[in-house]
């Protein structure tokens, strides 16, 4: 088989794996676009001067569905290296383009749990894209990025959901857990989650990947290009991470093939965070989720609900 038909070869058994609602949004979003609810009725909330861990993230251009670089003023960026398999190379300074039409953001070389060269309440608004499932301590992360945020300013995150990714095989990473590694203050070199990434990725899902020998090799060096997913999330484990450091959620929109959604807000130092509407097992947008594991959940707690309700 040569390489043209073994890439074709991938492609085709990815789609099929994903099913045929994946692939039908996918036609619909190359004819006709696709924007987020969010993007319609929270767009004012990314107006002014904000930061992006990661990033660029096609999902914030102009094209995407939740189109941030148009309207912000500003994006300063952090990304961990000055050279990345996504970005390639990267130039500290007044280097960071999000918008063609505008002037460029600072860069900053940093870890997305240090932002140590950002004062207190400096920036309106932090998104993130497909990021924060490579960083080892995602609770130190983000409470990082509420200390540079203002209060009442926006934190749009951006998470894959396991069911649509290479992560389908591997459980989600219980919030009693990463609370461990923000206790353990647990480094970047952590190695704890590699034997299930290794023996659970699901290639089918993961179509770039070589060889099952490659991705080890790429896996063992995640200190170094950080490709590893240390954590997995649902819809509702996402939700819960946010509620944890208090954030008030305004929002969680979820999107085919693998897109968890989350709009929230930092709250004033004594007004409490009020997010039971969206960690309800039944909340609303688990019941409409595209993603079945998220529909599961919501029945399963619905049965119980009634099974309860029977027996009072």
């Amino acid at each position: 088989m040569s390489a043209a038909a073994g890439r074709l070869f991938k492609r085709v058994r990815y789609h099929v794996s994903m099913g045929p609602g994946n692939f039908l949004f996918g036609l619909r979003r190359r004819v006709l676009g696709y924007r987020l609810r969010i993007a319609q009725t929270q767009s004012g909330a990314f107006a002014g001067h904000g930061l992006e861990i990661g990033g660029p993230s096609p999902i914030f251009s102009a094209t995407g569905a939740m189109p941030v670089y148009p309207i912000a003023h500003r994006i300063d960026n952090v990304t961990f290296d000055c050279q990345t398999r996504w970005e390639g190379r990267v130039e500290a300074g007044e280097t960071f383009v999000f918008d063609p039409g505008k002037s460029a953001g600072r860069q900053y070389i940093a870890e997305a749990a240090d932002l140590s060269f950002a004062a207190d309440e400096f920036y309106d608004f932090v998104i993130s894209s497909h990021m924060l499932e490579h960083c080892a301590n995602p609770i130190a992360a983000l409470r990082q990025w509420m200390r540079v945020v203002k209060t009442g300013g926006a934190l749009l995150l951006v998470l894959p959901h396991r069911d649509g990714t290479f992560d389908c095989r591997r459980p989600v990473t219980p919030l009693s857990h990463l609370i461990d590694d923000d206790l353990s203050n647990t480094p970047e070199s952590d190695r704890t989650h590699f034997e299930e990434i290794l023996s659970l990725h699901d290639f089918v899902r993961d179509p770039a990947q070589f060889s099952r020998r490659e991705f080890q090799i790429w896996v063992e060096n995640n200190l170094k290009n950080r490709g590893a997913h240390h954590h997995v999330f649902d819809a509702r484990s996402a939700a819960r991470l946010i509620d944890h450091l208090h954030w008030q959620i305004v929002a969680v929109e979820l999107m085919r093939p693998h897109h968890i959604c989350l709009l929230a807000c930092k709250p004033a130092a004594q007004a409490p965070a009020e997010n039971a509407a969206f960690l309800d097992p039944q909340a609303a947008y688990l019941r409409a989720s595209p993603f079945a594991s998220d529909r599961v959940q919501a029945r399963h707690a619905s049965s119980q609900e009634q099974t309860a309700a029977r027996v009072a």
